[in-house]
């Protein structure tokens, strides 16, 4: 199955990392956690460590998947092979419990050399790993890229990203956010995308302080139609 894992072809990968996971872990796990992190050993590597945070169930393993995936040379990787690993990441956190303050940290860190990338799709991804690693320059990194988007996708997909951050914001900031958010009030869609928005209001009006809340006054309600 090894081989294979670092298949180009993406079912023959697929296949190899479903066939290892139906295998006893006790028989690869620690293969999976020695693996080399070049950049042509890369795709083996991610193929693993995402099989293993899909079936490990053991939270202690978090730590060293990170520190493996940490160890990519991720400036060299592939789009796509830089999608399979913050995919890893994105498991190994759904599965296996939010990181320590450390690991986040150190995740945290790494991402934020790749961010922001070209490509909106990407990007979005990476910006959703930050915001759930509470990366305290998201909102000012992403707020350009928000006011800069063409298509009400993009647009909509940062303001759900950002709604609910936390860290990071200065009133000039919220300013711009709401500012975005009425905008999507005249976004063409069918019957449900004016309940999204609202959906999107609600939330990013609710981690707002009191004085945020008075300084923002009406900017932060619905727009005319």
């Amino acid at each position: 199955l090894w081989p294979s894992l670092g298949s180009d072809d993406v079912w023959l990968r697929h296949a190899a990392r479903v066939a290892l996971e139906c295998q006893p872990i006790e028989r690869w796990q620690e293969r999976a956690l020695k693996l080399q992190t070049t950049l042509e050993s890369a795709t083996t590597t991610i193929s693993a460590l995402l099989a293993l945070a899909r079936v490990t169930g053991e939270p202690s393993v978090l730590q060293p998947i990170c520190e493996r995936l940490n160890a990519l040379p991720f400036e060299k990787l592939s789009t796509e092979q830089r999608l399979d690993a913050w995919r890893v990441y994105s498991v190994a956190f759904t599965r296996l419990g939010r990181p320590s303050e450390a690991i986040a940290k150190s995740v945290a860190d790494v991402l934020a050399k790749q961010f922001p990338q070209e490509l909106e799709e990407p990007n979005q991804k990476l910006c959703e790993m930050l915001a759930y690693l509470e990366w305290p320059p998201l909102a000012e990194k992403t707020m350009p890229r928000l006011e800069a988007a063409v298509e009400q996708e993009d647009k909509l997909a940062y303001l759900t990203i950002l709604r609910n951050v936390p860290v990071g914001w200065t009133l000039d900031l919220r300013r711009r956010y709401f500012t975005e958010l009425r905008k999507a009030d005249l976004f063409d869609g069918g019957n449900l995308l004016p309940i999204a928005i609202n959906g999107i209001r609600e939330d990013a009006v609710a981690i707002l302080s009191a004085d945020e809340r008075r300084e923002l006054g009406s900017l932060i309600e619905p727009a005319a139609d």
